[in-house]
């Protein structure tokens, strides 16, 4: 899992791994990177980390994978799953 996620505030994470970020492009460039040549790309909530919080998961195919990816995204969110927010 990548890390908890960052407050509803922020624009992005400040950083994973020991890696800071500076820019919402920092942030974003792996996946978008992805993107470009055609691959399917789905990100699906995969439980909860010690704090509560939500945790994901990206999943990566080949181009026109959607439906693997989709097929592997809803298994991944029905042994994981992460319920509702306490009210």
């Amino acid at each position: 899992m990548g890390g908890s996620p960052c407050p509803a505030e922020k624009i992005h994470p400040d950083g994973t791994g020991g890696r800071r970020w500076t820019t919402y492009s920092e942030w974003s460039a792996p996946r978008f990177g992805l993107r470009l040549p055609g691959l399917t790309v789905a990100s699906v909530p995969a439980g909860l980390d010690s704090g509560g919080l939500p945790e994901g998961l990206q999943i990566l195919g080949g181009q026109f994978g959607e439906e693997s990816v989709l097929a592997l995204a809803g298994a991944v969110q029905k042994l994981t799953p992460i319920g509702l927010p306490a009210t």
